[in-house]
Order: C-alpha cells, then sequence, then structure tokens
C-alpha cells in the first residue's frame, strides 16, 4: 500500500473521531489594543468543524492573544495569505478581524509582539485568511508526527538502496 493513501485513511478515521482543539507551538504574542470588552469572554468553537452537530466548547478569548510566528510576516511575499502590515486576517471562531498597528521588537531585532486592533468581522473586508490563535495558554505535551517514509515505494530497492528501515 502506498503511505499517503495509508495517511489518507488515517485523516479521514481522525476527522470524525478526534475533537479539534487550537495549539499554538510557536507562538507570538499578540495585544488587541481596542479590545472590545473590559475583560476575557468565552468563544464557542466546534469539536468538530466539519460536523457541528457533534458539539462545542469554549476558550477565553482576551486582548492577548498568540499566534503561530509563522502565521506572521513583515514583508508581504506573493501568495502569502496569513497576517503582515498590509493584509488583515480574521481569527477563527472569534468573529473579529486583525490589522497590524505596531510591530514590537527586541534588541536583537526578533519580532516578539504585535500590537493589532480589532473589527467585527461582518463590519470589516472579508479577510484572504482565518488564523487559529490561543488565549490564556495551557501548558501540554505534543507529539508531532511526520510520514514514516520518505519515498513512495521504500521496499524498492532501486528508490531506496538500503532498505526500507533506511528510509
Amino acid at each position: 500500500m502506498e503511505p499517503h493513501l495509508l495517511e489518507a485513511c488515517v485523516r479521514e478515521v481522525l476527522n470524525d473521531t478526534a475533537p479539534r482543539v487550537m495549539a499554538v507551538l510557536e507562538p507570538l504574542k499578540v495585544t488587541i489594543t481596542n479590545f472590545p470588552a473590559e475583560k476575557a469572554f468565552k468563544v464557542s468553537v466546534p469539536n468538530f468543524p466539519a460536523d457541528e452537530s457533534k458539539g462545542f466548547h469554549m476558550v477565553p478569548f482576551s486582548s492577548t492573544v498568540y499566534i503561530e510566528q509563522t502565521d506572521f510576516r513583515e514583508v508581504m511575499e506573493k501568495g502569502y495569505k496569513r497576517l503582515t502590515p498590509n493584509q488583515p486576517v480574521g481569527l477563527r471562531h472569534a468573529g473579529y478581524v486583525i490589522s497590524i498597528q505596531n510591530v514590537v521588537k527586541d534588541g536583537s531585532g526578533k519580532v516578539v509582539e504585535l500590537e493589532v486592533t480589532c473589527t467585527k468581522s461582518d463590519m470589516a473586508e472579508k479577510p484572504k485568511a482565518f488564523i487559529h490563535w490561543v488565549s490564556n495558554p495551557l501548558v501540554c505535551e505534543v507529539r508531532l508526527y511526520d510520514r514514516l517514509f520518505m519515498h513512495k515505494t521504500p521496499e524498492d530497492p532501486s528508490e531506496v538502496p538500503g532498505g526500507f528501515l533506511s528510509d
């Protein structure tokens, strides 16, 4: 069996059985300067985005959220659909679109925080992308899995001379 077919089957099973959560592995702090409430509030997030009948869970939404570092670039590149100083994005499930106001860097020039403003999704132009985020994050263990084999047919000696164990 080709590995990509097995992975597609696994993905199909997980879509029906594994509830979704939002996680950020390489966090970038985002401060919403015009946060629409005096304190944090809860946002309803579907457990299974493809089938909302399977229920929801609540997540906190506050003036400080964290996004993936890879969801922001200072310089816009062709085809990049995430947050840039000239391109706002939506916060998935929150109902808000954020736009960059200020990029905060440390002494070495590394981006450590973004200051943004937010607008209700129904009041803003539809963004090119919606990104995931967390607020009041919890510490957890994350196990990242990748492809088991690097080649399409790891048992083929002409493709993998060292055998499938070396692949």
